[in-house]
């Protein structure tokens, strides 16, 4: 019974207490979990809003900067930068038909706003945003800056130019950091390897008329660079987009550290020209600067689309100095080959032939298979070759073929011309010569020729060499009238030896008796330029400046036209426009697009051309935002060096850094520092207009 009343009366204090303290440490336990719960969900949210704040004022500035122009940037505070705040201008599409209003007369964007994004120092910080709204476009350079100054150390444009067109937001409140950069041309030339880095773009910068410097400067080199050398092949710097032979622009206007040569690469592979300017660096800060001109084109290499060869040639001239690519006259050379028509490079010979007459067709470019005449000349020479024995000519005679494109065995009765033997016709030798006794005969490459000549009777004075066709075997290069149709030297004048009766022709795929060609040079020739756009509407031309080798009686003279149509239609014939003998002003009229025709004229022998190894047009250049960049050597012991242009950094787009910040209560009571950080790069898309 007692044992019943003593269940009756619960825990025993000790259980109690054990039981309180279980309670006690279950919620403490919970509690934590519940302020752990609290403080982090209390941390994301401050996270996302961080986040959110970054992202949406940095996607806010990047889509006004795309919009607006690098040119018409201004920052604060004055110096090299990193800046703290930005002005720059945008546009708007007022009569909606989806792009930005055009001035008529300039042809540029009319500017509607000034943006301001800057900073508000206080507790926080506050980014803000100023309009100028409409936007006040005559203000000078130094008043530009003077407004973006005052409305970062005002916090508006209440006290500053077109104050009453400005207005003010925030765009958030927080604690941040942020910094503004104009990205400048650098450009690391490191390549394990010497290769040409061809139509590098480096940034942009406006260019007024005139001369402007430009400066290559060390500022560092790649880790796996043995040096800090510097190779430019090409520079263009210019509206027109004409590439400048940067070897030619020296010497420099200014250099330290180094010196800056003309190097011949012509071993090294394909530099334009066969040269670079080479600076062969051994520091950091080591520069040369070279002088352009706004604006110009410089012909050099001669190689354009749509530049016209006629009776010339582009060669690399190892003779002038420096060595050089120039124009010069075809011929005095020679210009055709039995071995490169037939294919023939083991020719045999043939003693069976005395007292035959022989035709050899020599193929030019209308020919079916033909275009085996390298270049037009005047004053053949055609170069006879014995076989095993002697070989004795008694006539011989050259003429155009009767048709230029279907091989037959006749000739055109007016352009036949009889050939002087040498040595005498009555000489015997192994070798034997002939060439045109007159010295208005050409071989054109386009038309086809027969060589026709008569092989004397004595057997040990007809060895000839003989060509077998090997590239097309069906095709006759050879006519014979056998020894028993006793030809004479009056048959190799007959115009049509498909006509003759009781005549037994011999037609062969061989070539006999002939080996070379060669010719010198022709009565005259032109070069005529590819078509030039200089980017202007109405340029105002001022001269043209030419190099030349000219030998004493030969003549070299050029032409200029122009027009507005880019593929100069409606320009002036070349018969129209006047010759200049020499280098002077110019006046082709004031038209966007531009050629030059160079016409040049041999000695009277015919021996020597002359040379024309440059060609420099010149007219007054526009105030534009011009793209600067080239073709840049990279190599193993190359640096990194940075470009400026008048002593100004030229700039390729903005680059933003924005850091926002919050303090926050931790986990264990502490502070703790919560960040969101962005970086954006942008290109404004609007620069130069």
């Amino acid at each position: 019974m007692r044992l019943y009343k003593d269940r009756l009366l619960g825990f025993t204090l000790v259980e109690l207490l054990i039981s309180i303290s279980l309670l006690v440490m279950t919620l403490s336990f919970g509690m934590a979990g519940f302020v752990y719960f609290l403080r982090s969900t209390a941390q994301g949210n401050i996270q996302n809003e961080l986040d959110i704040d970054v992202q949406t004022a940095m996607e806010r500035m990047k889509y006004d900067l795309r919009l607006s122009s690098l040119d018409e940037m201004f920052y604060y505070p004055a110096g090299i930068g990193p800046y703290e705040s930005i002005s720059f201008p945008l546009a708007r599409d007022d009569d909606g038909d989806g792009a930005v209003e055009i001035d008529a007369s300039t042809g540029k964007i009319i500017w509607d706003q000034t943006r301001v994004y800057h900073v508000w120092k206080g507790s926080p910080n506050e980014l803000r945003l100023t309009v100028f709204d409409p936007r006040d476009n005559t203000l000078t350079d130094v008043e530009r800056q003077a407004q973006i100054n005052s409305v970062v150390t005002s916090g508006d444009g209440k006290s500053t130019y077109n104050s009453a067109n400005s207005s003010s937001e925030i765009i958030f409140a927080n604690l941040f950091d942020w910094s503004i950069a104009p990205n400048g041309a650098i450009y690391d030339a490191y390549s394990p390897v010497q290769i040409r880095d061809t139509s590098v773009s480096l940034g942009s910068i406006v260019l007024s008329n005139g001369t402007h410097d430009i400066t290559f400067k060390v500022v560092d080199k790649n880790d796996d660079s043995s040096g800090y050398r510097i190779g430019v092949d090409t520079l263009y710097a210019s509206p027109c987009y004409g590439a400048l032979e940067a070897e030619r622009l020296l010497p420099v206007v200014a250099q330290g550290g180094a010196v800056a040569v003309a190097q011949d690469m012509a071993l090294q592979g394909s530099w334009s020209g066969n040269y670079q300017l080479n600076f062969d660096a051994t520091a950091v800060d080591q520069f040369f600067t070279v002088r352009v001109e706004n604006d110009l084109w410089e012909e050099t290499n001669f190689r354009g689309t749509g530049t016209v060869f006629d009776n010339t040639q582009l060669s690399f001239n190892q003779l002038v100095y420096p060595k050089d690519f120039v124009v010069s006259l075809e011929g005095d050379d020679w210009c055709w080959y039995s071995t490169e028509q037939t294919g023939d490079l083991y020719p045999s010979y043939t003693d069976a032939l005395a007292g035959t007459a022989i035709r050899v067709m020599i193929r030019g470019e209308d020919m079916i298979n033909g275009g085996w005449i390298d270049n037009n000349g005047q004053d053949c020479w055609i170069y006879f070759y014995a076989g095993n024995d002697y070989i004795k000519l008694d006539g011989a005679y050259i003429a155009e073929c009767a048709d230029h494109e279907i091989p037959s065995m006749d000739i055109n009765p007016s352009a036949i011309y009889p050939l002087t033997l040498y040595p005498a016709i009555s000489d015997t030798n192994m070798y034997h010569y002939a060439w045109a006794s007159s010295s208005t005969f050409v071989v054109e490459k386009e038309k086809s020729y027969m060589v026709s000549f008569l092989v004397n009777s004595a057997p040990d004075q007809a060895s000839l060499i003989e060509y077998q066709e090997q590239i097309e075997p069906t095709m006759m290069n050879s006519y014979i009238i056998p020894a028993t149709n006793a030809p004479t030297v009056a048959d190799l004048a007959l115009a049509s030896w498909s006509s003759l009766t009781n005549v037994n022709i011999i037609a062969t795929n061989s070539i006999l008796g002939i080996q070379s060609i060669y010719t010198f040079h022709p009565a005259n020739g032109q070069f005529v330029s590819q078509i030039i756009d200089t980017r202007q509407d109405a340029p105002s031309y001022s001269d043209m400046s030419w190099n030349q080798v000219v030998p004493w009686g030969a003549a070299l003279s050029m032409k200029i036209r122009s027009g507005d149509n880019s593929d100069m239609s409606d320009a002036p014939a070349w018969s129209n426009v006047t010759a200049m003998a020499s280098s002077g002003s110019i006046n082709p009229g004031d038209k966007r697009y531009f050629q030059f025709y160079a016409d040049l004229q041999p000695t009277a022998d015919k021996r020597s051309t002359p040379s024309l190894k440059d060609v420099t047009v010149k007219w007054s250049g526009v105030e534009r935002y011009v793209d600067i960049g080239g073709t840049f050597t990279k190599g193993p012991d190359h640096g990194i060096f940075k470009v400026l242009v008048d002593d100004k950094e030229i700039k390729t787009g903005v680059l933003i850094n924005l850091e926002i910040f919050e303090t926050t209560r931790g986990y264990a009571g502490e502070d703790k520092e919560m960040t969101s950080s962005l970086s954006s790069e942008v290109t404004p898309r609007n620069t130069g207009m």
